[in-house]
């Protein structure tokens, strides 16, 4: 056996995958380190074995009841290190991905060399299972998201339990100290996730193959090779002998073909279960068979009891929709469809998805469904090939099988519906059988087919035929086969077939998880009528250039269901940055009378709400204005009951408490928007989910100077400023405040900056009017309230309206003006009119 192939294939599998370093935080990956403080440090260490893995309790109703402490524990111990920089975390799962590919290569060669030998055959066998297992590309997924550490820490574990349990378990003996090791391996498996407690079924799969393998050596080259050298030599000295006849020695050392004795004959059923029944009687599979049930025992045991009243989450349409069909026989059908397609991922992993939720995948609900006929012949085809493996009492073919099916038994929703119909990463363990088993079967054929189509010792004796001549048909060190391949080059030519696509495909997948925009674009490729990938992918278009695309796949959305809750809200969302904001209210309240509790949603809501009314303020629709500005604080107060920590929401509910006069208690909300923004930012969090901090304090500021704590006021404005020096309500703010305490020149100078933003802002030339006004400079005062009232036709308002009567009476009074009558000392005023 190469003992460099588990090194060189670690290092490979390295190579493929080390560019998703570079990868962000997407998709789950928010809600399991970003928004979950057990990963984070946020929390005690303990409460980590009474959470799930995305940090809420596990009692709760709506928790998904995922398990995994051990994971959890790896993320929080990479944030102890590097905080939230996603690089380390990608690194960590690109290093323990290599390790899994070290242990699986370890494992496959242990496993070879025990059941078919050592020879040349082998080792190109170990080559090649191990290069298909380092370059797989279901394995992407896991590799490249940080929610994928379940997935890969679990299999290592996993990998790490059997190599120690094969190598302390035979027929009549065993090694109790390595098997209880290998058994608490296996707990850390199934507390890195839940299916890793099948490795107890493996366990008991190799009890089933201790029992019923045979040695089956496999036709070695080198052998066949050494012995047509033999036969050479054994024909010179035969030629020197009698002048080129054989002598009698030679000819009595060669035998004519005799009948295949090495032949293996297949087991019968009624042999296999006498086979199991003589193992199974034994004390040392009885103990070992005690254990290995005790142990998925206890632990499924311990994961009801955490789960408290609530044993299981009820998925809904959009994770698994065949869990919720109401015939029994449709559910049947889809779900063998959907094992059909686990199996085809694995032969054909070029067409990946991150999610396959409704309604990518659509179910089975005839007989006629030309789908059946797919289900069942793979059905047909994993049988057939354990019984085969178990009559031919083959080890590789039973341990491919047990590695294949085990694993996978609890994502087939046999036993209990999960949270996904199709997921990749769930395949990441059952590719350990696949890997292993696909190469021996192609090899085997090839062996079978493509070769003389005779027996091993059938084709020694051919070797060396009876008169002593050399017959070696093609069956050396570079012999071929039916096709004229040498079986070398047939290993290369498979190698470069599957290792270069393979590898590039991994890395083209990698890179697709780069962020949300590339993974959902990504993704409408392969399912794109799966509603979360429609309204996700709207999620990221987000902005005002690409806003209107966003709109049109919510359009798609809400045409497969057009009461998505999430839908509705995303639409309103699309409507809220491109500042309609009465359309995105429609959307908004459309999704709240489907499901009341939505936090965000209302949140967004109440800030749609305070917009309008400062809008309808502009337009001096007063009373309209008010009642929005009270809707709007009641849909903030809602938002924040019901658990939302948006920072937009408290700074909604800042600045309605300011127009609603509500004094102090608005100021408190100010600053906890300007606090929870930022820890939003320190925490690495959704850009789009940040406020601008600056509001924040410009509204504090008008709340203080509401309440006459001026200097507090003024040094809000300050830090504002800081923040955002080109910000126009801070400047006008800022200058009204400096005008208020008498400090004309510095207020101008904040309004002159201002003004050079908005020229022609209605609220800005009226407060340099009052400004001017205070300084007595009254007709450059009217100038600009006229100036005022202009740009806002054909709208109005009374203030300004107000201001612009009062000013032009000061006016006639300076004047002199009454009843017709001049002041004489009113030249000056008069010349400038």
């Amino acid at each position: 056996m190469y003992s460099w192939v588990p090194a060189l294939s670690a290092v490979w599998t390295f190579i493929i995958h080390c560019w998703t370093i570079r990868n962000g935080i997407v998709w789950d990956d928010r809600a399991a380190l970003l928004m979950n403080p057990d990963a984070t440090g946020g929390r005690p260490i303990m409460e980590t074995f009474v959470h799930d893995f995305w940090g809420q309790d596990i009692t709760a109703i709506d928790s998904h009841k995922s398990y995994r402490p051990v994971a959890v524990l790896s993320l929080r111990l990479n944030h102890a290190i590097h905080g939230v920089s996603p690089a380390g975390y990608h690194l960590a799962n690109v290093l323990l991905h290599s390790f899994v590919v070290y242990l699986f290569s370890t494992l496959t060669g242990t496993l070879l060399r025990k059941h078919r030998g050592d020879g040349s055959s082998v080792r190109a066998l170990h080559m090649l299972t191990s290069a298909i297992f380092s370059c797989h590309p279901i394995h992407t997924e896991p590799i490249s998201c940080i929610v994928g550490r379940s997935d890969i820490l679990s299999a290592a574990f996993f990998l790490l339990a059997l190599l120690l349990h094969q190598s302390s378990v035979e027929k009549d003996s065993t090694r109790w100290g390595t098997m209880l090791l290998s058994t608490l391996v296996g707990v850390l498996a199934a507390l890195s996730k839940e299916i890793g407690v099948t490795v107890f079924g493996v366990f008991l799969a190799h009890e089933i193959i201790l029992a019923l393998s045979r040695f089956r050596p496999m036709e070695d080259e080198d052998d066949e090779d050494k012995q047509g050298k033999e036969g050479a030599r054994g024909r010179s000295r035969g030629k020197k002998r009698g002048n080129g006849r054989s002598s009698p020695a030679s000819r009595a050392k060669v035998d004519p073909p005799k009948k295949d004795k090495e032949q293996v004959k297949l087991e019968t059923l009624s042999g296999m279960i006498r086979k199991l029944a003589s193992h199974f009687s034994s004390s040392h599979a009885i103990l070992r068979t005690v254990v290995n049930v005790s142990a998925p025992l206890a632990i499924i045991f311990l994961h009801m009891w955490l789960h408290g009243s609530h044993k299981l989450y009820q998925w809904s349409i959009l994770e698994n929709d065949i869990s919720l069909m109401e015939v029994k026989s449709h559910r049947i059908m889809s779900y063998m469809m959907i094992h059909s397609l686990y199996l085809w991922k694995l032969f054909n992993p070029f067409t990946l998805c991150y999610d396959y939720g409704w309604a990518c995948i659509a179910p089975v609900v005839s007989v006629f469904d030309y789908r059946n006929v797919l289900s069942l012949g793979v059905y047909s085809l994993v049988v057939a090939f354990g019984l085969y493996g178990g009559m031919l009492g083959d080890a590789i073919y039973l341990w491919a099988g047990a590695l294949l099916v085990v694993p996978y038994i609890p994502a087939s929703n046999a036993f209990f519906p999960v949270g996904t119909v199709l997921g990749e990463r769930l395949l990441y363990l059952p590719s350990v059988g696949f890997c292993l088993g696909l190469p021996v079967v192609a090899w085997d054929l090839a062996s079978a087919y493509l070769g003389t189509g005779k027996t091993r010792s059938q084709r020694k004796d051919l070797n060396v035929n009876v008169n002593g001549n050399n017959n070696n048909n093609g069956k050396g060190p570079n012999s071929t086969h039916g096709l004229g391949v040498s079986k070398t080059r047939l290993v290369r030519i498979v190698l470069a077939a599957t290792v270069i696509p393979f590898s590039a495909k991994c890395i083209t997948r990698g890179t697709e998880w780069r962020d949300e925009r590339t993974l959902f674009e990504a993704a409408m490729g392969v399912c794109p009528t799966s509603l979360k990938v429609l309204n996700n992918l709207a999620l990221t278009l987000l902005h005002k250039e690409t806003a209107p695309r966003a709109g049109r796949l919510l359009d798609e959305a809400l045409e497969l269901f057009p009461d998505y809750p999430s839908a509705l809200f995303n639409r309103g969302l699309v409507h809220f940055v491109l500042q309609e904001d009465t359309k995105a209210v429609s959307y908004f309240e459309r999704s709240l009378a489907i499901d009341i509790n939505q936090p965000k949603t209302r949140a967004y809501l109440a800030q749609s709400y305070l917009t309008i009314a400062f809008d309808m303020q502009k337009r001096g629709k007063w009373d309209q204005a008010a009642e929005l500005i009270q809707e709007s604080r009641q849909q903030a107060d809602a938002a924040i009951k019901m658990g939302c920590m948006l920072p937009m929401v408290f700074q909604v509910r800042c600045s309605a408490g300011h127009e609603l006069k509500l004094g102090e208690e608005s100021l408190w909300y100010c600053d906890m928007a300007i606090q929870i923004n930022d820890e939003l930012k320190a925490s690495g969090g959704d850009p789009n989910e940040m406020i601008k901090a600056e509001n924040s304090h410009n509204a504090a500021a008008l709340i203080l100077r509401g309440l006459n704590r001026l200097e507090e006021a003024a040094e809000r404005y300050r830090l504002g400023l800081a923040i955002s020096p080109n910000s126009f309500e801070l400047l006008v703010n800022a200058g009204g405040l400096l005008g208020d305490v008498q400090k004309p020149k510095e207020a101008m100078e904040y309004y002159s900056r201002a003004l050079s933003i908005k020229p022609n802002s209605p609220e800005l030339i009226t407060n340099i009017g009052w400004l001017l006004e205070l300084q007595g400079h009254l007709v450059e005062a009217k100038k600009h309230y006229q100036k005022a009232l202009d740009i806002m036709k054909p709208h109005s308002h009374p203030q300004i309206v107000n201001n612009l009567k009062n000013i032009e009476v000061r006016i006639e009074q300076q004047m002199g003006i009454k009843n017709g009558i001049l002041d004489v000392h009113s030249d000056k005023i008069r010349n400038e009119l």
